[in-house]
């Protein structure tokens, strides 16, 4: 497991953490449906990263397995929220979501099993995780009368950036290893994404402001993946050092166990 997969999931542990104790000390937001179902989706993700964490220093592979129950639980648990921001509960549309939830991670779990067959194998399970993807939007926007809601845009963007990056990843045919460090950094970014617009919500603030937070997380979020990527390009024989202006960002961005690899930059060198 990289260097860099373990700085996202510790920044994640302590933002999650940081974010349950937000939402349990409002008990008005708490006890509404939807601030009870994000309060539990950040609950679920904070105990998983625990277990990441826990886990890289013995079976350093199961994270990447188990990602997809967290992704299950914590990703429908956000859609669910969206859905009632503005409806009363209905239990048959969180028993859909519960199925779609789990069949869109089951086929997250098969292209990520059987990534190195490329697109040509793959793409009828992509194909198919955007068209459930596409449905659940629509669902979302009209059967819970969300389409002009400022949340709801929230959830399509961020939750949208993981077919993007899929997408980009076959394309470009990128490693495991890349795969999996923008998928954990996009992992907790669209799920605090998602809490902090429903959160700002419930507390009266403007759809026009939450629009501009959404707009502006989003915007560092494509900065930051940049960054990422232009990090960790053709940097396999760069070590960072303290005279590199950018030596912090570079040194939090950076994959050490790519950047150290002395045996493979020897056989690089002309």
């Amino acid at each position: 497991m990289s260097s860099l997969r373990f700085k996202f999931d510790t920044t994640a542990t302590l933002l999650h953490f940081v974010t349950v104790i937000l939402a349990i000390t409002n008990g008005s937001f708490v006890r509404s449906f939807p601030g009870a179902c994000l309060t539990l989706m950040e609950l679920v993700a904070f105990v998983f990263h625990i277990l990441y964490l826990t886990c890289y220093r013995g079976t350093p592979s199961v994270p990447r397995k188990i990602k997809w129950v967290e992704y299950g639980i914590s990703a429908t648990l956000g859609t669910i929220a969206v859905l009632h921001t503005n409806t009363r509960i209905r239990y048959d549309w969180i028993f859909l979501f519960l199925l779609i939830g789990t069949g869109q991670q089951l086929l997250g779990l098969l292209v990520d099993a059987k990534y190195e067959l490329g697109f040509d194998t793959l793409w009828p399970a992509f194909i198919a995780g955007c068209c459930i993807q596409l449905g659940e939007y629509i669902f979302v926007a009209y059967a819970g009368d969300n389409y002009m809601n400022s949340v709801y845009w929230t959830y399509v963007a961020f939750y949208g950036l993981f077919g993007v990056h899929a997408f980009v990843g076959f394309w470009r045919k990128g490693s495991t290893d890349y795969m999996e460090e923008i998928y954990s950094f996009y992992g907790f970014v669209a799920k605090l994404a998602v809490f902090y617009a429903e959160y700002f919500y419930f507390a009266g603030v403007s759809s026009i402001a939450i629009g501009s937070f959404a707009t502006g997380m989003y915007l560092l979020t494509i900065l930051f993946t940049i960054m990422i990527v232009l990090a960790n390009h053709n940097t396999s024989c760069v070590t960072p050092t303290s005279k590199d202006p950018h030596f912090f960002i570079r040194l939090y961005l950076t994959d050490q166990t790519r950047v150290y690899d002395e045996g493979r930059c020897q056989q690089l060198t002309p």
